[in-house]
């Protein structure tokens, strides 16, 4: 499997997972798209073709959909937002002090 297309599964399957913890209708739809992913990931590793990685890949990520959907496990921490500076700017020029 590509290293760019298994990164972006991961994303989305982080990204779902964190939907998990939003309203219930947010919930609901996540729950289904996970659901979803999980049934079509079961039926890819009945391939016979598929290479190590990407058998190992796909059974990471069924696991992480088993805890996600799983009451027991709690929810992941949320990521920190980086921190977006701040410069003071000059009216007068519109730039940086003494600029």
């Amino acid at each position: 499997m590509d290293p760019y297309r298994a990164a972006l599964q991961r994303a989305h399957l982080e990204l779902m997972t964190e939907r998990l913890h939003h309203s219930p209708v947010v919930r609901a739809l996540a729950r289904g798209e996970l659901g979803i992913l999980d049934r079509d990931i079961s039926q890819a590793l009945t391939s016979a073709g598929l290479d190590r990685a990407t058998r190992f890949h796909l059974e990471d990520a069924r696991q992480q959909i088993t805890r996600a959907l799983d009451p027991k496990f709690p929810p992941p921490a949320p990521k920190p937002r980086p921190e977006v500076p701040s410069f003071p700017l000059r009216l007068d020029t519109g730039f940086g002090p003494g600029l």
